[in-house]
């Protein structure tokens, strides 16, 4: 019977075919020892016209060309042919090399000799190399060729030779990549263009592609197929980074130029440089350079990083032991545009006139600017920190930033191309399309990020690939061989994390979840570029020198009545306070005012960080100025408040004094949404986000109010505890040393539940005790019914702590309530007097019980009726010293304030 498989060869409109003979007549299967096979060129276009299984059975010496029978090996045949390469070059067909294929005219069928195969075909060499080629013998007719006859002393020998090696597949090959080279890319190509070809191995073969591979790569002394990819970039060819200058291959241009300072960046195009009035110094001629070198170097091939320059080295070495960046990343960051009509930054023709000092696209806020960190590319030894503290042209005017990152991986694209990238980013993109130059006083313009600016954001281009990588093995020297035969590199905006595009942070952030950096680099870059606004990083930097933001006020002309930030001493007065507080002046008839109100704002622009409001009206007893001046934003004025009516804005102490140089407002209109200031300023030009209301983030920090009294003639502060169970509790207290009145404020919660949160106005007693006081005057810019202010008796300051109080609510009139056990869910024992404002109330104790009262005073200072409301046991308050005073929780995050009069903790009974 005939078994055979005819294959498609693309040397030319010839079949080769090999043909299974079974010479025993009526067997089921062939087998190695009923076998003989016979390898011809067919060249008809029938589907077989080569010889047949019975001539050779009848034949079976008619050829001079012997060939053993092969066995069927175990797992591993011998290949006929690999798949010549589905890309690269097709004129190397990649097979078992063949000897050469004599002209059809004359070319005689023949047997092929498997390699490794003894024979006795006088014409064939003995050889130990799979590759080796079998031998060819021409005949004048076409006959089969047939195994020869064997001596006659022993029958034909059928037993076959062993194959030596475990490979499934023999002879060269060439493979090639398209993407990145790593040991998965090159097995992925080993097995769709060489291994899985078709009738490259045989159906018994169980060996895998990746062992297969596995066994070349042994033979030819590499440890895995990744070490291929590593001689394919370790020998990349690289391009001097003075290239793309060529103003020399010393760097200095090189060095000049990433500080700042050469000639494309110092000159700005002008017509006085010639005696025609000719345009000079014109950035796309002078630079023509770095155009030719983008349309050709950039794109097509690796430039080799400028390590040698300190704006990109540092004590850390990449994994081929070159100086590198510590964050892998690098940055510019540019304050001025020289060039016009390109879409980018406002320079303008004529030049002379419209493109001296512009700016730049403005796309960060430039924080500060650490002069240790820019000492090694500067060359300036200097110290300390210059802080910006607005942004654009509130602050340190426009700066444009963009940078580029890396892998700490070497043959990753990002790191392999991470010059041409600083090329792009630098010279290209910036400077000569965009026209970008100089540099932030105090820093490199391009440097590692460790030795920039810190900034707010950073815009940021990645670099992607077509590769194309060529592998070849030399099957009978055992030699592979890889280079990288084509490039093509493309200029992208950066793809970061959370699909935040053009954004280098959150490059760097998908670098690290990628584990393409470590913790630390991305913790060190996330220090300069913060991700958020310049407050918090620049505090922290001003800490680092001891240095603190803030305003030294003089104590004997100002006492300070509200803060934020650093500015902070305790909660805002109270709105009484804060009126009581102003001081009117009464010894001017003819320009009497009646009160002066000082904001100080560190992070504010410079016309707004002093501005000083002057009360040209009596403030009305109604009118909660506390909360116009830190809270109020509508677009609706409040009656009392009128701008120009009831105050007037200045910028000095004495201008408010006077009544001279008053601010004026954009169309002789105060924009009330805009907290204390309206958007007015010295000479009435709308100023915007100027504010800063004092229970909302985000807006100006670092702010402070002052009123006109010096501060030991005004009111006291008063130590009190923040019972902080909640999120809410917050407050002060404020004694008048004339009569002392205690002005308390307190935001909490509740005095409820298994936690307490409020302000305690409190003192460690021991003993019994009776408390006294006058509660009244309850303001609350959100009043709540069951905000509550009044007595307690306490435990402890723990915010779960036992007690016994006696309050007046917002609505619901005096209550008594108090908690059994430490811990405990408190007890609420009921209300009188539903709905009054005000009230005396009175706590006693008396060993462990508690007795409640409530006062009537028919005149102002005459005596007090005293009526016991409620008593209650609590014995865990008196063992040992617990606290005893006035408490105040409004329900609210803000804080209500309230009016202590007559108060009295009385001495032991």
């Amino acid at each position: 019977g005939e078994h055979f498989r005819k294959v498609s060869y693309n040397g030319g409109a010839q079949d080769l075919v090999v043909k299974v003979c079974d010479m025993t007549t009526g067997s089921a299967n062939v087998t190695p020892d009923t076998a003989r096979v016979l390898i011809y060129l067919d060249g008809g276009a029938a589907a077989d016209n080569g010889p047949s299984c019975e001539a050779a059975e009848r034949e079976p010496s008619a050829s001079p060309v012997a060939a053993t029978p092969q066995p069927t090996p175990g797992p591993t045949t011998q290949a006929p042919i690999t798949k010549v390469p589905t890309k690269g070059p097709t004129t190397s067909p990649v097979v078992a090399k063949p000897q050469p294929t004599p002209e059809p005219s004359t070319q005689a069928p023949t047997t092929k000799v498997p390699t490794n195969a003894p024979t006795e075909a006088p014409t064939e060499k003995p050889t130990n190399s799979p590759s080796t080629s079998p031998p060819t013998t021409s005949a004048p007719t076409k006959t089969p060729t047939v195994p020869p006859t064997p001596p006659p002393t022993s029958p034909p020998s059928l037993k076959p030779t062993p194959i030596p090696s475990e490979e499934c597949l023999h002879g060269s090959f060439i493979l090639e990549i398209e993407d990145a080279c790593t040991a998965d890319s090159v097995l992925e190509a080993y097995s769709d263009q060489v291994y899985n070809a078709a009738g490259a191995i045989s159906s018994s073969c169980s060996s895998s592609a990746e062992s297969d591979l596995n066994l070349k790569l042994a033979a030819a002394g590499i440890s895995d197929a990744s070490a291929l990819c590593d001689q394919v970039y370790l020998t990349q060819d690289k391009v001097p980074f003075t290239s793309a200058a060529n103003r020399g291959t010393d760097m200095n241009f090189e060095k000049m130029f990433f500080n700042g300072r050469t000639d494309w960046q110092e000159e700005v195009e002008t017509i006085y440089e010639t005696e025609d009035y000719s345009a000079s110094s014109n950035l796309k001629e002078d630079a023509e350079q770095v155009r030719a070198f983008y349309d050709g170097v950039a794109q097509g091939r690796r430039v080799e990083w400028p390590g040698t320059l300190p704006n990109f080295q540092s004590s850390f070495q990449d994994a081929d032991g070159l100086a590198t960046c510590t964050t892998n990343a690098a940055m510019c960051c540019w304050p001025k545009d020289r060039q016009a009509n390109d879409n980018n930054g406002n320079c303008a023709k004529a030049y002379d006139e419209n493109c001296v000092d512009k700016d730049p696209a403005d796309n960060t806020d430039l924080c500060f600017v650490d002069l240790e960190r820019g000492n090694a590319s500067t060359g300036v030894d200097s110290t300390g920190p210059i802080v910006y503290s607005g942004d654009n042209n509130d602050g340190e005017g426009s700066i444009h930033c963009h940078g580029l990152a890396w892998s700490n991986d070497i043959n990753d694209k990002t790191a392999r191309y991470k010059a041409n990238n600083l090329f792009f980013v630098s010279m290209y993109d910036h400077m000569y399309q965009r026209g970008y130059v100089k540099n932030v006083p105090g820093a490199p313009m391009c440097g590692c990020v460790e030795q920039m600016p810190t900034v707010s954001r950073s815009d940021c281009t990645q670099v992607d690939l077509t590769e194309t990588i060529t592998i070849t093995y030399d099957a009978e020297n055992t030699i592979f061989n890889s280079k990288l035969t084509a490039v093509h590199v493309d200029f992208n905006a950066c793809r970061g994390i959370n699909n935040r595009n053009n954004d280098l942070w959150a490059y760097i952030a998908k670098l690290y979840y990628q584990k393409d950096i470590t913790r630390e680099q991305f913790g060190e870059a996330g220090r300069i570029i913060t991700n958020t606004n310049c407050f918090e990083a620049t505090n922290h930097e001003l800490n680092k020198h001891s240095l603190t933001p803030g305003y030294d006020h003089d104590v004997d002309e100002w006492t300070r009545v509200a803060g934020r930030e650093s500015m902070y001493l305790v909660d805002p007065y109270g709105h009484r306070a804060f009126t009581r507080s102003l001081v009117p002046s009464t010894n001017d008839p003819d320009n009497k005012h009646y009160g002066i109100i000082y904001r100080a704002c560190q992070s504010c622009i410079p016309t707004h960080k002093k501005i000083f409001y002057r009360r040209k009206t009596p403030v009305p007893d109604g009118l909660n100025l506390q909360y116009q001046v830190l809270y109020y934003s509508s677009s609706s004025r409040v009656t009392g408040n009128f701008w120009d009516v009831d105050f007037s804005l200045h910028s000095t102490y004495e201008d408010a004094l006077n009544n001279v140089n008053p601010w004026k407002c954009p169309g002789n209109s105060f924009d009330y949404r805009y907290t204390f200031y309206g958007r007015c300023s010295p000479d009435g030009t709308g100023v915007n986000n100027q504010h800063s209301r004092f229970h909302v983030a985000g807006e100006r920090n670092d702010v402070a109010y002052f009123v006109n009294k010096p501060e030991d003639d005004g009111l006291q502060i008063e130590p009190t505890n923040i019972i902080k169970g909640r999120e809410y509790a917050s407050g002060m207290a404020l004694k008048d040393p004339t009569d002392g009145t205690i002005y308390m404020t307190g935001a909490g919660r509740d005095i409820a539940w298994y936690r307490d949160d409020f302000n305690y106005l409190s003192e460690e007693v021991d003993g019994d005790h009776t408390a006294v006081v006058h509660v009244g005057s309850i303001s609350s810019p959100q009043p709540h019914g069951w905000s509550k202010s009044g007595i307690l008796f306490r435990s402890s300051l723990e915010t779960n702590a036992a007690y016994y109080g006696l309050y007046l609510t917002g609505s619901n009139g005096v209550c008594f309530q108090g908690r059994l056990q430490v811990g405990a869910y408190y007890s609420h024992f009921g209300c009188v007097q539903v709905g009054i404002k005000e009230a005396w109330i009175k706590v006693e104790k008396q060993l462990d019980m508690f007795y409640s009262f409530i006062g009537a005073q028919e005149t102002e200072g005459g005596p007090i009726t005293w009526t016991q409301i409620h008593s209650r046991t609590i014995a865990v308050i008196g063992e040992g010293s617990y606290q005893v005073g006035l408490g105040i929780s409004s329900g609210r995050s803000f804080a209500q304030e309230v009016l202590f009069t007559g108060y009295e903790v009385d001495a032991t009974l």
